[in-house]
């Protein structure tokens, strides 16, 4: 029997890349019955200009700050709920994004879990909504050091899946460099400099950039995808390169899950996001902090070297199955803790 044998859990996580289903796959694979009310909360439009207003006055006038997360969730609300009718009592709620659930859904919730957890993987300034959340977990969770200052959270990374690492092995898909991330309007001048970086230095360099339009980017030579990203293909390219490039998000320092794939597939990792010095798998010769500033042969010279293996202690303190022990309390763990 594994720790989890026979414990049901209820999971609440962003549908984006299939994320939800990763996450499902690794819960029911440590033994955990899992009950998936995941939904697209990024695809809501407007019906109609009366709908619009009816949010602005409910929001600015009425005080009713969670309006519009109603209004997205009302798509999907009678099947999740049905979904938790089926409920009597869970052992564990794990929330992604809580924020997007209405919260008399995360009471409701609340009433039917032994415990009720929620990880904010953005910054709890990007969506400010959620601070109105935090009271209502047994454990609430941040990626990113900045918002340790605020009550009653505890600190998290991200991990690596488990049960994504067999026959990953396809020559089409080998490369020197791999990319995947959504097209970003405040990040796509530094990601395109970069990529000419890597040509110039004869990188073979392969991305994945998601847009709702597909679009040329004459400049750097970059084309979008308006296909979402499959996390699954993502993970294949990951296993298929020499390098991951990361860019760090303007509105968080948290860090992505990239460093955590490469980490177990044993990829490298050039990055601008320079608080990955302060964690404890940092090592200069497998993590390079991109500035423009520095000398182009530091990158050179680091692209040469070999990669320095990381303990088997460090690389399972970064799975998931550690994670979640962490994240529920649950058996021996080792603890997750982020750079303020």
């Amino acid at each position: 029997m594994t720790l989890f044998s026979g414990k049901t859990i209820i999971l609440g996580a962003p549908k984006h890349y299939n994320l939800d289903r990763v996450i499902e796959t690794e819960l029911r694979n440590l033994g955990l019955n899992t009950i998936n009310i995941s939904f697209h909360n990024n695809q809501f439009r407007y019906k109609h200009m009366i709908q619009r207003i009816e949010c602005f006055l409910c929001r600015d006038f009425l005080g009713i700050r969670d309006y519009k997360t109603k209004i997205n969730f009302d798509a999907s609300k009678q099947g999740l709920e049905t979904a938790l009718e089926q409920v009597q009592a869970a052992d564990y709620a794990l929330i992604i994004r809580p924020d997007v659930y209405p919260i008399s859904f995360i009471k409701t919730l609340r009433g039917k879990t032994r415990k009720l957890i929620a990880y904010q993987w953005d910054g709890l300034s990007r969506f400010p909504r959620v601070y109105d959340y935090i009271s209502l977990f047994d454990r609430f969770f941040v990626f990113d050091g900045n918002d340790l200052t605020v009550p009653s959270v505890l600190p998290i990374t991200n991990y690596y899946p488990l049960t994504l690492g067999e026959d990953l092995y396809d020559e089409k898909l080998q490369s020197d460099v791999f990319y995947a991330g959504s097209y970003s309007k405040s990040r796509i001048d530094k990601l395109g400099q970069i990529i000419l970086d890597f040509r110039s230095f004869g990188l073979d360099t392969k991305y994945m950039l998601y847009h709702r339009k597909a679009r040329y980017l004459p400049s750097y030579d970059l084309r979008t995808t308006n296909s979402p990203i499959d996390y699954g293909l993502n993970i294949r390219y990951t296993y298929n390169t020499k390098i991951v490039l990361d860019l760090v998000n303007p509105d968080h320092d948290g860090l992505s899950f990239r460093f955590f794939e490469a980490m177990r597939f044993d990829k490298k990792v050039v990055t601008t996001n320079p608080r990955v010095t302060g964690y404890d798998f940092y090592h200069p010769d497998n993590i390079f902090v991109w500035d423009e500033n520095r000398n182009p042969n530091e990158f050179y010279d680091f692209v040469q070297r070999p990669q320095v293996p990381l303990s088997s202690e460090i690389k399972e303190k970064y799975s998931f199955r550690n994670w979640l022990q962490y994240a529920l309390d649950e058996g021996e763990y080792a603890r997750l803790s982020i750079p303020c």
